[in-house]
């Protein structure tokens, strides 16, 4: 029986906070924003930005989530360290966020660079979560 578990909220939304942080900086137009919009067929001139503060808010309660359940997960794998922190933070990335999330770029096929520059971002993101959640315990 899984029992309550205690979570530090205030590294859940520094984590949430961090994640955004990232997807901005990996996003944006200096960065791979270009790229990204490519892939997708569109130019960030023709991008419809209506409705984005909806986009971002729901997009900041899915960070929240996430890194609400990995410090769930450290504390039932006695994560303590930044190493075993990170090692999880790797296995997770690989065996839900790459190989669950695989089904979403090959049906309709998507170019394999999409799939890299988003799961490499996943990997960067997840790393850093995990390791603010270790160190602010």
């Amino acid at each position: 029986m899984i029992s309550f578990v205690h979570v530090n909220y205030w590294a859940v939304l520094a984590g949430g906070i961090i994640s955004m942080i990232t997807g901005a900086i990996w996003y944006s137009p200096k960065v791979f924003g270009q790229i990204w919009s490519g892939y997708h067929g569109m130019k960030p001139s023709e991008m419809d930005m209506s409705g984005m503060g909806k986009l971002y808010f729901w997009q900041f309660i899915a960070a929240l989530i996430v890194t609400y359940v990995l410090a769930i997960l450290f504390h039932f794998l006695g994560t303590s360290t930044t190493k075993d922190a990170l090692m999880a933070g790797v296995w997770l990335w690989a065996g839900f966020m790459v190989a669950g999330g695989a089904g979403q770029y090959l049906f309709p096929t998507k170019p394999f660079n999409l799939f890299a520059l988003d799961n490499i971002y996943k990997l960067i993101n997840i790393l850093i979560i995990a390791a603010v959640l270790v160190a602010w315990k």
